[in-house]
């Protein structure tokens, strides 16, 4: 970014979803980011968020969570690369599809209905440009580790809040088994059906006897 030249290749591809997909170019300078920098690229249509209709705001969240972006994918190159020497192409690859394909699915759940601001042209990134080269690679250094700490803490709220949850079903889950005579698992993945019932063979034989009861009285 210090040297704009992420943003020369961005804008370029930027200029090219606008104008073969007809969107604006908010949108496309987001989908355009999104195949190097991930989510976070809507940092770079920040002055252009306010203004941006609800089509447009799907389309920004469908075209995040469809990419792939940088550091994850140079972490699956390195973790998969023995096994599998050109994954770095194939998710190179996979990234750059992905972002016209999440534009046009999201423009099928919420088509537009309002006109963009920016339709059909083309914006620049937004960037606060450092002073110098090292100021640039401390603030990037420092949003990095900001990003990857709030990830890892939402992860852990989000485990922690999951097994409290877990637990607190499967405690009543109990009471109700010892109330109804069966052996239903009622943690999580239970409820989800995998899987909702025990072998236990008595268990069975009584929802077979409901089964054939049901039957026979239709």
């Amino acid at each position: 970014y210090y040297f704009n030249i992420m943003q020369r290749v961005i804008k370029g591809f930027s200029y090219t979803f606008t104008k073969l997909m007809r969107i604006s170019g908010a949108e496309s300078l987001s989908a355009a980011s999104n195949i190097f920098v991930g989510i976070e690229s809507s940092l770079t249509i920040k002055p252009y968020l306010n203004d941006m209709t609800r089509s447009e705001l799907c389309t920004v969240l469908t075209a995040g969570m469809a990419t792939v972006s940088s550091n994850i994918l140079a972490l699956y190159v390195f973790s998969f690369q023995n096994q599998f020497p050109t994954i770095a192409a194939h998710l190179i690859s996979a990234s750059i599809l992905s972002a016209p394909a999440a534009v046009a699915m999201s423009k099928l759940l919420v088509p537009e209905d309002n006109v963009p601001k920016t339709l059909g042209t083309n914006v620049d990134p937004y960037y606060d440009k450092e002073g110098s080269l090292f100021e640039a690679v401390i603030n990037g250094a420092e949003n990095g580790a900001k990003l990857i700490i709030g990830i890892v803490a939402l992860l852990i709220a989000i485990l922690g809040l999951v097994a409290l949850l877990d637990l607190i079903i499967g405690g009543v889950g109990i009471h109700i088994n010892n109330l109804i005579g069966f052996n239903i698992d009622w943690s999580l993945k239970g409820i989800h059906g995998i899987p909702i019932l025990s072998s236990n063979l008595n268990n069975r034989s009584t929802i077979r006897r409901c089964i054939y009861c049901f039957e026979d009285y239709w």
